[in-house]
């Protein structure tokens, strides 16, 4: 008969298999593209993140007061920056693993496209709340602002292609 600390130990010791070593004993998630559907969805997202990385890093220096202590333009902006740096672990992982643990699998690729939904969605705020500023303090700061509206549509429409095309990565669970 158990007794309720074996039970208790079960729950938190991993199992021993015949060897007496440590084995994985939770679910796995398998990618299932080709070889060649992989490389092409590598290829694309790394290029879109970097080329989103550098239209968020240029728009971060702006030619005018905007961002300089108005709240509407510089939260979106800052929600933007903190949920482009936490997609890098989850690329990491996706790129370098076919089989993926449990834990990887929902810290990863179940996060991945929320994150560029978020990221796109901050973007475009920041664009509206651009506007915004440019509206009430005259149209003066519209002109200096072009460069910088423009970046923030390209990182929306870039996040929001991203999130349509990594609906290709595939998982089944083993």
């Amino acid at each position: 008969m158990s007794t309720p600390v074996d039970f208790i130990g079960t729950l938190f010791l991993p199992e021993l298999n015949d060897n007496n070593e440590y084995e994985y004993t939770g679910k796995t998630f398998a990618n299932t593209n080709s070889l060649e559907e992989r490389k092409k969805i590598k290829i694309t997202t790394l290029l879109c993140q970097l080329i989103i990385l550098a239209l968020v890093i240029y728009s971060g220096f702006p030619p005018f007061e905007a961002l300089s202590g108005t709240y509407y333009v510089i939260l979106p902006y800052l929600f933007e920056v903190i949920f482009l740096l936490m997609q890098f672990p989850s690329l990491y992982t996706i790129f370098t693993k076919t089989k993926l643990r449990e834990y990887e699998y929902t810290k990863s690729v179940s996060r991945l496209r929320p994150f560029y939904f978020v990221v796109g969605l901050n973007a475009a705020i920041g664009m509206a709340g651009t506007l915004v500023y440019c509206f009430m303090h005259g149209f003066q700061p519209l002109s200096l602002s072009l460069p910088y509206l423009l970046c923030k549509f390209m990182t929306a429409a870039l996040c929001l292609y991203l999130f349509w095309f990594l609906q290709r990565l595939k998982y089944e669970e083993e």
